[in-house]
């Protein structure tokens, strides 16, 4: 009896125990298949960019990046996979563990029940049960052998429930080990799948390598061209910076020539009240630059960017970044190293471009040859998107995050938007790594 009252208490703290676990197991599987498939969009917008730009009949190094690209999300996906089955093997024996332990219950729960039902057929006859209860000393004693011999009942009716749920509950875990034994090999059969479209990849990569070799004098002169334009386009950001902060200098400098003139006013006597601008900075010489003080909605707008590092959206909705953020060796030429300001998103002709932060559109320019240029301002921070075919926006625009701004154009036969951001001091603009800010696809 001892046993079975201790088998009521076990099995409910048993399922409590168990139900987080299989909830928490559930989350975990869901959250890898999301990893997954957003992946496998990745992969399948790779595929549709070297098909389009096959179309043109024209091999280029932009190619070579974008099968750079798909086979390292390919390599991701193999480690999502692996993340998985390790995953399932881990529900695995926890299941194992489980059907053992349930196991071991329904079989102890068949002994106690096999005892009753023993004690039940000793004592099976009516007689006997009516002869146990006349039996008593007096009314009381009889009506407590009476409540008894209902509760034996009772108590076996119950026995047969658990047994049932019992069983019930083992064939379920035996179910899902199944089951996750199943995912498991057809994981894996995935994962063959995947390498061998890996190797595939290589291949075509390095056969394009040899056929893009006997074309290293057009390469060249195109990288010189891409090179001359992406140095007038940091020359240009330097100038829209230089002339920000010449302005706010300027500003800072009349309040401080005001400020100055007010006190040497109150020195001589005058004593005319105009209220006194807050000094911000003095010219001791002419070659410091004057500190500028940032206005509160800067300040503000400033919080707000540096609030959203690692989660801004990416200037294109679709597309492969084919070119990082500093030093990189060039795809296709070996003795070549490329400097980056920014990123590269190869898309095709036409994507939409988005604002990645709300912000004022402080410069609209065209580099010939390379396309239409926008510099928006976000409090001291600007990003630069470069390479449009058109434009919607006008300087002065007030802009919002994932607004269009205007459309990727095409640059020696590429659809590629160049995308820079830029944070700004008192003296200068720097060139961030945009892959910091932006979301990880």
């Amino acid at each position: 009896m001892k046993l079975k009252k201790l088998f009521f208490i076990l099995i409910p703290a048993l399922m409590l125990l168990v139900t987080p676990l299989i909830i928490g197991q559930t989350n975990k599987k869901e959250a890898l298949q999301s990893q997954r498939d957003q992946i496998s969009q990745k992969i399948k917008e790779t595929k549709a960019l070297i098909a389009e730009s096959e179309k043109n009949q024209k091999l280029t190094s932009n190619q070579i990046a974008i099968l750079n690209e798909q086979i390292r999300y390919r390599e991701n996906m193999i480690q999502s996979i692996d993340q998985e089955m390790v995953s399932l093997d881990l529900n695995i024996k926890h299941n194992g563990q489980q059907i053992q332990d349930l196991e071991f219950q329904l079989q102890s729960l068949k002994n106690e029940y096999a005892k009753m039902i023993y004690q039940a057929y000793k004592n099976r006859s009516s007689y006997n049960q009516i002869v146990f209860i006349l039996a008593s000393s007096d009314f009381y004693q009889a009506y407590k052998r009476f409540k008894l011999m209902q509760s034996l009942g009772e108590t076996r009716r119950k026995q047969v429930a658990i047994i049932k749920e019992t069983e019930l509950k083992l064939q379920e875990k035996i179910g899902f080990m199944i089951q996750s034994k199943a995912e498991v090999a057809q994981l894996k059969q995935e994962q063959e799948v995947v390498k061998l479209e890996i190797n595939q990849d290589k291949i075509a990569q390095q056969s394009k390598l040899q056929s893009l070799k006997k074309e290293s004098s057009a390469l060249r002169k195109q990288q010189k061209k891409q090179e001359s334009d992406r140095k007038k386009l940091s020359n240009k950001i330097q100038e829209v910076i230089n002339q920000e902060l010449a302005a706010e200098r300027k500003r800072e400098q009349e309040k401080a020539n005001k400020a100055k003139e007010l006190i040497k006013n109150a020195t001589t006597g005058k004593t005319e009240k105009i209220e006194s601008p807050k000094i911000t900075a003095t010219a001791k010489s002419s070659s410091a630059p004057t500190k500028i003080e940032l206005a509160p909605e800067v300040l503000s707008m400033n919080s707000n960017f540096e609030n959203n590092k690692g989660n801004l959206p990416w200037p294109v909705s679709h597309g492969a970044i084919t070119s990082r953020f500093g030093k990189h060796n060039h795809p296709s030429l070996e003795d070549i190293v490329l400097n980056n300001n920014g990123l590269d998103f190869t898309t095709k002709q036409g994507e939409t471009v988005l604002c990645v932060f709300s912000g004022t559109v402080s410069s609209v320019f065209s580099i010939p040859g390379a396309g239409y240029n926008i510099i928006v301002t976000h409090g001291t921070y600007k990003t630069v998107y470069s390479g449009l075919a058109q434009v919607s926006v006008k300087v002065g625009d007030k802009v919002n995050a994932k607004q269009s701004i205007g459309s990727v154009g095409m640059t020696d036969d590429e659809a590629v938007l160049h995308f820079e951001l830029w944070s700004v001091n008192n003296i200068k603009g720097t060139a961030q790594n945009p892959e910091s800010w932006i979301k990880r696809k």
